[in-house]
């Protein structure tokens, strides 16, 4: 019996322990960054959803933003840093995206089984790049994750800090990741205005739209032995437009969810209605409050904004400029225009009607222009870009657009010297006979000063071009001439050392042959008669 107490003291330390262990790390993410799971938002007004309020939201954090713009149009605890569970993806996603080709073969190693959501990776696997992606954001399989990281950077740690590089260069100020997958890590966290920055950079990548689109897909996995494992999965956002989900909503493009205990229900995603793009943040709410706040902050944007008709505005209150040194002072006034009217910066300039009364308003209050030069000097060409456009209004992001001129400012005509008469008297036999010639004006030194350079300047370049292409063809001449000695030298070697090795026999060796008579000469004998001379001989044609 007191070997049983003291077996069940032992076993109630180990629980008490574990049971620790397993709290410790929930009290202290839940002091930072978790979210409230006990929301109940206010009453929503279906029939007037440009009256959405923060506490409409199921959501801790949320803000909705124009695509278009940048700028961010709701806002709800914004700043509060919060755990974005697997919306992390999305960040694992653009650097994947960014640094592996989708056809690309992965192995996978053992330290993808990281548990939670997974799509049931094995040590030792292969597959594609591809399939990881999908399985990443529609099964927001941890293990995919992993297996990203690791073919990008060779380990986790080394993925997180490229991960922190990248969101550092997107302007991400309270933002940490540890992970490639979102789970619960008290130095991994981010605020909803630091993550839209994150989507809005993804969905600028076609593929990665392309896949968190589709409703279905099929991973196939290569074991070790040949063998290939197919798993089939459904995209994980109920939004999806052409479902039967009751959270299917018509303008719905795509998104990543997540969900923790410690950050319960978060979702990003992209909607588009009439050209206008809406990307939505939500984070810790619950598990249908994320389809349902999504849907309010979209159809907010839609119902509230509007794309403001910004060259219409600025056409009926158009700068004007003063050009000194025109021709006719009457006329120095430069009208200024949009250099492109069309501008994507304008064409989606979104903003409520309130905004657009007080812009149209109050234009020069929100506007300013500089110019290339302090002041601007004629000519001026019709068409000719003269300065900027600076407009910033509250909470907007400033656009600079290029201003051309509406009409021409001319400059005062020069004055053209004039041909001189010369009057010349001649006395002849009393008679005064006056001479008229006229004196044509000549070129004068100035325009000598500049031309005359411009000639030896001329003469000089072509010269140095006939140089060039002399020392060229006297440098390619000298190389074929080298490389012919050089040939013919290797080739004597070659045959040199070929008889070293293989001398030919006595036998075949060259005869020394002594040099014929010179017939004829001084001290050498004559030439032999006809009949003395040896049978090999052959006369000439002469002597024939």
């Amino acid at each position: 019996m007191v070997f049983l107490s003291q077996r069940w003291l032992k076993i109630r330390w180990i629980l008490a322990l574990t049971l620790l262990l397993v709290l410790l790390p929930q009290v202290c993410f839940a002091e930072d960054y978790s979210a409230d799971p006990n929301k109940y938002p206010a009453d929503y007004d279906a029939d007037h959803p440009e009256r959405l309020d923060a506490d409409m939201l199921y959501a801790t954090s949320a803000v909705a933003v124009d695509v278009g713009s940048g700028r961010v149009l709701f806002s709800k605890e914004a700043d509060r840093k919060i755990y974005p569970a697997s919306t992390t993806k999305v960040m694992t996603a653009i650097l994947a995206l960014e640094n592996l080709d989708m056809d690309q073969v992965v192995t996978v190693s053992k330290n993808v089984m990281v548990g939670e959501s997974s799509i049931y990776l094995q040590e030792g696997e292969s597959i594609t790049v591809r399939d990881l992606m999908y399985g990443l954001l529609l099964k927001s399989g941890n293990d995919a994750g992993v297996a990203l990281a690791e073919a990008v950077a060779g380990s986790v740690d080394a993925f997180a800090d490229m991960m922190n590089a990248r969101a550092e260069e997107l302007g991400c100020t309270n933002t940490h990741f540890t992970t490639p997958h979102g789970l619960p890590d008290p130095n991994h966290y981010t605020t909803a205005e630091d993550y839209y920055k994150v989507f809005l950079e993804a969905i600028q990548n076609e593929t990665f739209l392309e896949i968190i689109q589709t409703p279905e897909y099929t991973i196939h996995a290569t074991k070790p032995d040949g063998t290939v494992r197919n798993y089939s999965f459904d995209n994980g956002n109920r939004m999806l437009p052409g479902t039967e989900d009751e959270f299917s909503y018509e303008y719905m493009i795509g998104g990543k969810t997540g969900f923790t205990n410690a950050a319960q229900s978060a979702f990003v995603s992209l909607s588009e209605k009439d050209g206008l793009q809406v990307a939505t943040v939500v984070f810790g709410s619950t598990t249908e409050g994320k389809w349902i706040d999504t849907r309010h902050l979209a159809d907010y944007v839609f119902a509230a904004y509007s794309a403001l008709p910004f060259s219409e505005i600025y056409s009926s209150h158009p700068f004007t400029a003063e050009v000194s040194g025109a021709q006719d002072p009457d006329n120095a006034t430069l009208t200024l225009n949009l250099a492109n009217p069309d501008d994507p910066q304008i064409q989606n300039f979104l903003c409520t009607s309130a905004e657009a009364s007080d812009i149209a308003a109050n234009f020069s209050q929100y506007a300013t222009v500089t110019y290339a030069n302090d002041t601007l000097t004629a000519p001026i060409q019709e068409g000719e870009v003269v300065g900027q456009l600076h407009f910033q209004y509250e909470g907007m992001d400033e656009i600079v657009l290029d201003l051309v001129a509406a009409n021409t400012v001319a400059a005062p005509i020069a004055e053209i010297p004039s041909t001189t008469p010369i009057s010349n008297s001649v006395s002849d036999g009393g008679v005064s006979v006056v001479t008229t010639d006229v004196a044509i004006q000549g070129w004068s030194p100035l325009y000598l000063l500049v031309i005359i350079p411009v000639v030896l300047f001329f003469i000089l370049v072509v010269w140095l071009i006939a140089e060039i292409r002399r020392a060229r063809r006297v440098k390619r001449e000298m190389e074929r001439a080298r490389r012919t000695e050089e040939v013919k030298r290797r080739r004597a070697q070659l045959e040199y050392q070929h008889l070293q090795t293989n001398p030919l026999p006595r036998s075949q060796r060259p005869m020394q042959q002594a040099p014929r008579p010179r017939y004829g000469a001084p001290g050498q004998p004559q030439r032999p008669l006809r009949q003395d001379r040896p049978s090999y001989y052959r006369p000439s044609h002469r002597e024939r």
